[in-house]
Formats: C-alpha cells, sequence, structure tokens
C-alpha cells in the first residue's frame, strides 16, 4: 500500500518508516493542513501527465514510478523479465573481467 504524488510532501522518510510506501516530486516542509482535499476516489487521475486508472500496476523505487495499464501488463511483464536476465548477463560479464567494448559487441546493450 502507498502512495504516488504529483506534487510534493513532507517526511516523507518518517513516513516510510511507519510501512507506507510514498513517492512524490520533491519534499516541502508544511503540512497539508488546509492545502489538501480528497475529492473523489476509485477514478481515473492523470499524474505527471500520465492518465492512471483503477487497475493499473504501478511499479516504483529509488528512480522513479512506472504505470503499466492493466491490460498490457502480461506482455509488459514478460518483456521485463526477459531485459532483467540480459542485465544478469551483462553484470556476470562484467564480473568476469570482459571489458565494456566486448560487453556492448556481445549483447549491444549496457
Amino acid at each position: 500500500m502507498g502512495v504516488v504524488l504529483d506534487g510534493y510532501c513532507r517526511d516523507i522518510h518518517r513516513v516510510r518508516e511507519q510501512g507506507f510506501a510514498v513517492w512524490a516530486r520533491g519534499t516541502h516542509p508544511a503540512d497539508s493542513c488546509g492545502r489538501l482535499d480528497a475529492v473523489v476516489a476509485a477514478r481515473p487521475v492523470a499524474c505527471g501527465g500520465v492518465r492512471v486508472e483503477q487497475g493499473d500496476y504501478l511499479l516504483a523505487d529509488e528512480d522513479g514510478v512506472v504505470v503499466i495499464p492493466s491490460d498490457l501488463a502480461e506482455d509488459v511483464i514478460a518483456k521485463a523479465e526477459a531485459e532483467s536476465a540480459v542485465e544478469d548477463e551483462v553484470r556476470a560479464d562484467f564480473r568476469s573481467g570482459r571489458s565494456i567494448a566486448e560487453t556492448y559487441e556481445k549483447f549491444g546493450a549496457m
């Protein structure tokens, strides 16, 4: 459970320490009192210019947030798993001492 904000948030680290995931554009010292109103729930929204609908998948980490429309999830997950497998092989090549140029030539990716 968590929240993605197309805005700023206060105390992100403390909120995360409580077990609630939060991603925001950044931090700001002001609280939300008098500045934020929940007006609807379970309705499509635009966040960062991306349409998000109920049932969509949101994946988030330190690098950012990705929205996967529910009707594309199976295909996107399969492609992501294939890409992850290639990245694992690239890392293994680096660990074995292969150069960046050799690795790029072998995989066509870094």
